[in-house]
């Protein structure tokens, strides 16, 4: 067996972000105020209410007399990164002091670096042994990571959370950089799936000009991530700017009345004419090769007949009205 004591996960933890810090056995709680903490949670800063959850405070205070608890992690000016539930358990209890780590940085006096390194910690401990933080918490806390220059592979491994929303996040990241660098704010207008969407590599290749107008057309249609994904690649296809810009506002025009919806909070639905075209896309697609679409199986052969004979009297319809217009 080896003899070997591995160090705690806080330290490894606190040591990776190249924190200095001092142990400290007997830290006095009365120096600690539920006002200053580097919260990876979006509870109300001044509330002592929600200070920590007053259940699982209960539930500590009555362990401590039996269970030798990790300490508490404090900035040197007295703001807490980890442990608020252990200090409103001590405090319960009556107990003036606690074992702590006190790290060798400021939070109040620090760095936006050495602020987003404590908010990297606070938020790292906190997945690895607290309640897990909610979607919204999430996606700020990776926001952060992303800041410190973290890869995607540092963060899922130091938050358990899944590569496919820290790629979103960055794509969102993206988006938002692009937008306000054109003086555009990407607010709660923006979903985050099309901000996801206009974040991603090949959208973001769009110049100003059509990047802006797809931007405004995504938030006024209420577009889903593969309307703008859509519309962003029919877009590069065309040749200049011009021709990108005058392809966006003619399906602004398609999508009037979708827009319309959007502006009295009415649910968005594609008009009825882009939807044919998407689905008439599954079809086209095979116009080199008919004989794919065509049915082999004996049993549903005459119904196939039957579907295709009805779409092609509705779709002759469609064309007749269609050259009318």
């Amino acid at each position: 067996m080896s003899d070997t004591i591995q160090k705690p996960g806080y330290l490894a933890e606190i040591e990776d972000l190249g924190i200095a810090y001092t142990e400290v056995a007997q830290y006095d709680l009365e120096a600690l105020d539920v006002t200053r903490r580097v919260q990876a949670r979006e509870y109300a800063s001044t509330a002592s209410a929600v200070f920590a959850p007053k259940a699982e405070a209960s539930r500590y205070a009555v362990q401590m007399a039996h269970s030798v608890f990790p300490p508490i992690i404090v900035t040197n000016d007295g703001w807490i990164v980890d442990g608020n539930t252990r200090v409103e358990g001590r405090r319960i209890r009556k107990e003036k002091f606690s074992a702590a780590i006190v790290l060798d940085m400021s939070f109040s006096k620090g760095s936006v670096e050495d602020q987003d390194k404590l908010f990297a910690l606070a938020t790292t401990l906190n997945m690895q042994n607290g309640r897990a933080l909610t979607t919204k918490e999430q996606r700020a806390a990776i926001v952060t990571l992303i800041n410190l220059g973290w890869s995607n592979i540092q963060i899922e491994k130091r938050t358990g959370i899944k590569s496919t929303e820290i790629g979103k996040v960055r794509r969102i990241v993206a988006a938002r950089e692009k937008l306000t660098g054109m003086g555009v704010t990407a607010n709660g207008n923006f979903s985050a799936a099309s901000l996801a969407a206009l974040g991603e590599e090949k959208t973001l290749l769009l110049n100003d000009d059509p990047y802006k107008a797809l931007a405004a057309l995504a938030v006024e249609a209420g577009f889903t991530a593969k309307e703008v994904k859509d519309l962003a690649k029919e877009s590069l296809a065309l040749g200049s700017d011009t021709d990108k810009l005058a392809r966006i506002e003619e399906v602004r025009g398609e999508y009037r009345e979708q827009i319309e919806a959007v502006k009295f909070d009415q649910s968005p639905k594609p008009p009825v004419a882009r939807q044919l075209r998407q689905h008439l896309g599954f079809v086209v697609k095979y116009e080199d090769n008919p004989a794919a679409l065509v049915e082999r199986n004996g049993e549903f052969a005459e119904s196939h007949v039957e579907y295709l004979g009805k779409a092609i009297a509705v779709l002759t319809q469609v064309l007749a009205a269609q050259k009318e217009v």
